[in-house]
């Protein structure tokens, strides 16, 4: 490292060695040494909380020494650069390595890092992460919807405050940035699709998260609280309408224009509850669902999907309550289902909408699974992740587009969906 924190790679011929006794003897000398720390929470395994690595040159003059608190990720990137240590290729160590966490050496996260639910702080009753993962197909989350680095992520097993028991009913992945899910994801089976109404219980907040929102943010906007996972479609689910009221939380909500929620979003919603009762459930199949929401915009002329810069988002806030941080409001709400039946994916679709105010502007429609995980990879609010979004990592049927189905009543414009 030089004084400015750049790393200076040594190539073999210029490390310096220290000679043995005999001709084989020999030691090098390294250049410089490191250390990467994680700490993992008690209370379930494999559940990161902070991480941080340190370096420093391995020289005699104390004003060359240059040792630095740094980033993990940097101290990848120094790593990488190092011609002499091939085991620290990244390649190398995501095949040997199976953990979120950098302890020692272990510095490079494996590809699918956010099968593992832990990696940075989890909000959610009980210990262990059965309740977050039974939530998605072969239990395995989606993959590159966030850099795995990102500690503002959150996941929740969401219940019914009313129950007292560990009873959870669907599972969200939380970006305290933005102050909104990312997903909520959840299932139907043929034991919950006896869809009813119930008396709608109160919004509430999720404690442990201060960047959500609030009845102090939402009552005075033209915003309705957007459901992820929808209640009527939990109504079946837990005893005596508990599903249907584990929705109402704010971790569960985004900020949705009433044209889209009210209207066309509202309709896939159904048409997608029809598609499990009468196709999937029917023959014993476990339908997995997926809802979240994203900074990508679909243009209803060109039929072209462009990421939009968060920062540039609309934000929500009350003023005259400055204590209530503001939330953001995406650009556009998502949906991705995949049927299983027998351990094999048997049919599959996706939903787009525009979250706009004009309804001219919506756009919202079927997608292609694999138009929908491109569209997403192109999310400024994924960070610098280099993986590729893919929503149902443990059942590759479930990302192919011949199992794709058609949502019943909707007559799909052949068009060309293309990604900028």
């Amino acid at each position: 490292m030089d004084k400015n924190g750049k790393a200076i790679v040594s190539s073999d011929n210029h490390i310096e060695k220290l000679p043995g006794e005999g001709d084989n003897d020999e030691i090098y000398v390294p250049k410089s040494v490191w250390t990467a720390g994680c700490c993992v929470g008690t209370s379930s395994p494999n559940h990161a909380i902070e991480s941080f690595a340190v370096i420093g040159n391995n020289v005699q003059e104390r004003n060359k020494m240059h040792t630095q608190q740094i980033s993990v990720k940097i101290l990848q990137k120094i790593l990488e650069q190092d011609q002499n240590n091939k085991a620290t290729k990244p390649e190398d160590l995501e095949s040997r390595f199976h953990f979120e966490c950098f302890f020692c050496f272990l510095v490079f996260p494996p590809s699918n890092r956010q099968d593992i639910t832990g990696n940075r702080k989890t909000v959610y009753p009980g210990n262990g992460d059965e309740c977050y993962r039974k939530n998605f197909a072969g239990n395995q989350p989606p993959v590159g919807l966030r850099d795995p680095m990102n500690f503002k992520i959150r996941y929740i097993c969401q219940k019914d405050h009313q129950e007292d028991d560990d009873g959870t009913h669907y599972g969200t992945m939380f970006d305290k940035q933005f102050g909104i899910p990312v997903y909520s994801a959840y299932t139907l089976t043929e034991d919950n699709v006896d869809f009813k109404e119930w008396t709608r219980p109160k919004w509430r907040q999720t404690k442990g998260i201060e960047e959500q929102g609030s009845d102090e943010i939402y009552p005075s906007l033209p915003f309705h609280r957007g459901h992820l996972a929808p209640a009527y479609t939990l109504s079946d689910t837990g005893h005596s309408g508990a599903g249907f009221r584990s929705t109402f939380v704010y971790t569960n909500a985004v900020p949705q224009r009433p044209v889209l929620n009210s209207g066309q979003w509202s309709q896939y919603e159904k048409r997608i509850r029809d598609y499990a009762v009468n196709h999937c459930t029917k023959n014993d199949g476990t339908l997995y669902l997926l809802t979240g929401s994203s900074f990508v915009r679909r243009n209803a002329d060109t039929d072209q999907f462009k990421a939009k810069k968060p920062s540039k988002a609309l934000k929500l806030a009350n003023t005259d309550l400055p204590e209530f941080p503001a939330i953001t409001v995406p650009s556009s709400l998502w949906t991705a289902g995949c049927c299983v039946r027998g351990g094999a994916a048997v049919g599959n679709f996706a939903v787009f909408g525009n979250n706009e105010q004009d309804p001219s502007k919506l756009y919202t429609s079927q997608l292609l699974m694999s138009t929908l995980q491109e569209a997403l990879t192109t999310d400024k609010a994924r960070g610098e992740t280099e993986d590729e979004v893919k929503l149902f990592p443990a059942f590759p049927g479930c990302m192919n587009d011949a199992n794709h189905v058609q949502l019943g009543g909707i007559k799909r414009r052949r068009v060309n969906n293309n990604i900028v």
